[in-house]
């Protein structure tokens, strides 16, 4: 299913987002604290891409928590190939934190008309799908729910592997495996 049929948008390529993974920074404590986030906790902020079919198309697992999602996008290959067409007539959809261009569609902050509204209501719900399959990703790998307490590229490593995997489970139909313990919910960390 596109993204235009599921959601009256018409030839999107991908939803876009980043996110924080927490990490224990246990081997070496920086003098310059950037791997720290506004949360107080060494953090690596994870920019990532999916489709409707739940595959990631882009994974980059290398900013510091303090980076900001902008930041992230505007020094990555997925900008620069979206600056020179490489995708055609189709555009990505993000959320507020990134700039509103061409190729990159952002909900308006002040919606004026009913058409402004149904925009952000489509925005809404095609964005849903960066979040279930951001939700599918960590019931399959449960480290990404907690604290991963190995160095930085480790942690790095860690996220691009099970990305690589998550997107051969997807391929082949391989099937979520009972979590063997219960993860706490996103809202029980904070």
């Amino acid at each position: 299913m596109s993204f235009m049929k599921s959601q009256d948008f018409q030839e999107f390529l991908a939803q876009l987002t980043a996110h924080m993974f927490p990490y224990s920074h246990l081997i070496q404590i920086r003098e310059k604290n950037s791997e720290i986030h506004r949360k107080g906790i060494f953090s690596i902020n994870v920019q990532r891409v999916c489709n409707t079919e739940l595959l990631f198309m882009n994974v980059v697992s290398r900013w510091p928590g303090s980076a900001h999602d902008a930041t992230i996008f505007n020094n990555s290959m997925l900008k620069m190939q979206c600056e020179e067409g490489s995708f055609g007539n189709r555009w990505l959809i993000g959320n507020s934190a990134y700039p509103c261009t061409s190729y990159l569609l952002t909900p308006l902050l002040n919606p004026s008309s009913v058409a402004d509204n149904r925009y952000n209501e489509a925005h809404i719900k095609t964005g849903n799908t960066i979040e279930r399959c951001f939700g599918v990703w960590k019931r399959r790998f449960p480290i990404l729910s907690l604290k991963i307490r190995v160095a930085m590229q480790t942690t790095q490593v860690i996220i691009i592997a099970t990305s690589v995997l998550h997107n051969i489970c997807r391929l082949n139909n391989i099937r979520d495996v009972d979590p063997e313990v219960t993860m706490p919910h996103e809202s029980d960390k904070n």
